[in-house]
């Protein structure tokens, strides 16, 4: 697992920063600007390319013996503590409306605000990318040190001054140093509330659990992307950050709150 992470982390991290940079050599090699849709069209085709050739190892894969499966009953939709999963899933699919509202539009966000060139987008969104895997790599240790709701609290509201900064920085230089540490902490956050919830549901459930969470964050994820595309074409290109600072602050200050009330942890049946 730690040598998968690793590989991914550096993929991404590579892959933000040949989205820069591809566009110039193809737009030299075609004598084109870089700007150009066609320099862009060819960098996309080099991305399918890439994918189709990770794909190849997994023809070869075969799965072993089925191990037996113990489904909860009822619906996929039913656990037997509704009531618990939803007030800790409610604020943490808050603060994803967070990364809906900014992040599917941050390289024209960059390049309409800050003026960026494309190479200076690939860099920051490739190191934002990176930065976010550290803050996963760090956040069982932040859980262990100062526990999983003060942490999670902690990250989301601390976070949330780093996104307002984002859009109203002076400069791109300010801007991209805010991106990477909201990126750090935003993602060293979400693991641990997705564990948290996990520990506070039955066994059986919790393959459910998690599903109900990951569908209510990519939801909110959806919700946020179209008013936030509206926004910065009717209005401005900085209001949906200023949104997303407070749907960070809601998640945070939510999650604790909703904590509150929550049953003791359930400890895994051997």
């Amino acid at each position: 697992f730690g040598l998968n992470w690793a590989v991914l982390v550096a993929a991404g991290f590579v892959g933000g920063l040949l989205a820069g940079w591809l566009p110039g050599v193809i737009g030299g090699a075609l004598r084109i600007d870089a700007d150009d849709a066609a320099a862009y069209r060819y960098s996309f085709w080099i991305g399918v390319i890439a994918l189709l050739l990770g794909a190849l190892p997994l023809l070869g894969f075969r799965s072993g013996k089925p191990e037996r499966v113990v489904h909860a009953p009822g619906g996929w939709w039913r656990v037997s503590e509704p009531r618990t999963v939803a007030r800790l899933i409610i604020p943490i699919a808050a603060s994803a409306l967070a990364i809906g509202f900014t992040v599917p539009f941050m390289s024209i966000f960059l390049q309409g605000t800050y003026n960026a060139s494309t190479r200076s987008i690939g860099v920051a969104l490739g190191v934002f990318s990176l930065a976010g895997a550290v803050g996963g790599l760090l956040s069982p240790r932040l859980a262990r040190r100062f526990g999983a709701v003060r942490t999670v609290s902690g990250l989301l509201v601390l976070s949330a001054p780093l996104m307002l900064l984002t859009g109203y920085a002076p400069a791109l230089g300010v801007a991209s140093i805010a991106l990477w540490g909201r990126g750090l902490l935003a993602n060293a956050a979400w693991p641990i509330a997705l564990g948290h919830l996990i520990e506070r549901t039955g066994e059986r459930e919790r393959g459910k659990v998690s599903a109900l969470m990951n569908i209510s964050f990519e939801l909110s994820l959806a919700a946020a992307a179209l008013p936030a595309g509206i926004l910065m074409e009717r209005v401005d290109y900085r209001l949906p950050y200023l949104l997303g600072t407070a749907a960070l602050l809601l998640g945070g200050l939510g999650f604790a709150y909703a904590s509150r009330h929550e049953p003791a942890a359930r400890p895994a049946v051997a």
